[in-house]
């Protein structure tokens, strides 16, 4: 009897370090899990953003289109906007320069 308690407590106790094991492995995955539904929504948020932004662009006109030739678009049209916002800066300077002359 005493023998078998014994055996009986040893394989209770493999059992308990391989749950143990086990729920820490479960814990990283649910954390994993959270950090991609996060980064998901937040994905999806920029998409939408990104999608609203499109005021005098049609999204179904880039829909289709290759990623490259998409990008390169988006560099092109991003480029021009800060170039657009450093003039719109330049000459806003300006401006307060020839008012307080």
């Amino acid at each position: 009897m005493e023998k078998q308690i014994d055996e009986l407590s040893q394989q209770i106790g493999l059992e308990q370090k391989t749950l143990i094991k086990k729920e820490k492995t479960l814990t990283v995955i649910i954390k994993a899990l959270e950090k991609f539904r996060l980064d998901e929504a937040k994905k999806e948020e920029q998409i939408k953003t990104n999608q609203a932004n499109l005021k005098l662009l049609s999204w179904l006109d880039y829909e289709k289109k290759p990623i490259l030739e998409t990008e390169e678009i988006y560099n092109t049209l991003s480029q021009s906007n800060r170039e657009t916002e450093e003039n719109y800066q330049k000459l806003n300077k300006e401006k307060k320069k020839f008012r307080q002359n």
